[in-house]
């Protein structure tokens, strides 16, 4: 296992389900987040 491939040692681990949804819900937060700052330069 390489520590230069943490998205394939992640993917490798078996992770429990509670877990795994709290780092969906958070990854969409920060989506939301960056599409917000992105975006209010556009706003008039």
């Amino acid at each position: 296992m390489s520590y230069l491939d943490p998205a394939g040692a992640a993917a490798r681990a078996p992770l429990p389900p509670v877990p795994d949804l709290m780092g969906v819900v958070s990854t969409e937060i920060l989506i939301d987040l960056m599409i917000a700052i992105l975006t209010l330069g556009d706003r008039p």
